[in-house]
């Protein structure tokens, strides 16, 4: 993998972990399953080109959109709005590869193995290390959802490999325009005044929505599966370990966030063994993005 491969696979990582600090400033004046549907109906927009026929039916594609966006993305966005930190958040959805793994011994019979026994076990000890901070006490809820994101990504890896392969523009088209109802819905029934917030909403809120639809979802989602495309995923799968670096540092810089050594333990001792999951079975141990 040459060099100039490698800084895109960083670049890419870093973007997604900057992309919680990002969402953030949105969540701070707007409810969450208003932003997951604003933020499709960009996402929408700007990849209408690529709205061709895949391989995949209706029913394929409403249950990705359903767990992908209906269930991870809000879920994680509300865990960020009720107040968890960004760095909490960030680790605790790294739980999506070890859950990946717990999955696919479930429904497809894939043998887990020692290593990959030994990186969940060591993965879960550090989100139990977390869990026991101050920073968890004091929003036990939010990090419920947060891991509850994390499990809905996880059923998306699984998911994933009993469809057919897609490109993924023309996946990121029509997942984003099959979950504008449901978002929308749940919007009407459990939020409220999302007009008038809209209408006062600040540089910051449109910043992030852009950071967000363009820097995340369409550039990052872009460049990653074009190095998928080209790379073996032994080699482009690791870098998105560097996501909590991203979401550590943006959160440092924007928010003023600061780490006990608990959290810091907890979250080492969730990426090595995340890091152990990725290294022996990277195809359904994909570390969770924002």
């Amino acid at each position: 993998m040459p060099i100039y491969a490698m800084l895109l696979a960083i670049l890419v990582a870093l973007l997604w972990g900057i992309n919680f600090a990002a969402s953030k400033f949105i969540l701070l004046h707007l409810p969450p399953f208003f932003v997951i549907f604003l933020r499709y109906v960009l996402v929408v927009a700007c990849l209408a080109p690529f709205a061709r026929k895949i391989a995949l039916s209706h029913k394929q594609i409403f249950f990705l959109s359903l767990l992908i966006i209906g269930l991870h993305f809000t879920l994680v966005f509300s865990a960020l709005w009720l107040g968890l930190p960004i760095a909490t958040t960030v680790i605790a959805v790294q739980l999506g590869a070890p859950i990946s793994c717990v999955l696919s011994a479930l429904f497809l019979n894939d043998k887990l193995g020692p290593w990959r026994t030994l990186g969940m076990a060591i993965a879960f000890s550090g989100i139990l290390v977390i869990a026991g901070t101050p920073e968890v006490g004091n929003n036990e809820f939010a990090f419920l959802l947060a891991i509850g994101g994390a499990a809905a990504w996880g059923g998306s890896n699984v998911y994933m490999k009993r469809v057919p392969s897609v490109s993924i523009m023309p996946m990121l088209f029509w997942t984003g325009l099959y979950s504008l109802p449901v978002t929308l819905g749940v919007s009407l029934i459990l939020e409220e005044n999302q007009i008038a917030l809209l209408q006062t909403a600040g540089w910051s809120v449109w910043g992030g929505l852009a950071y967000t639809v363009l820097m995340s979802t369409i550039v990052g989602y872009g460049v990653w599966y074009w190095l998928m495309s080209r790379y073996s995923v032994t080699q482009v799968t690791p870098f998105a370990l560097l996501v909590p670096v991203g979401g550590f540092t943006s959160g440092m810089l924007f928010f003023d966030e600061t780490f006990t050594w608990r959290t810091v333990i907890g979250a080492a001792l969730t990426i090595i063994g995340v890091a152990i999951i990725t290294v022996r079975r990277p195809r359904l141990a994909r570390p969770v993005k924002g």
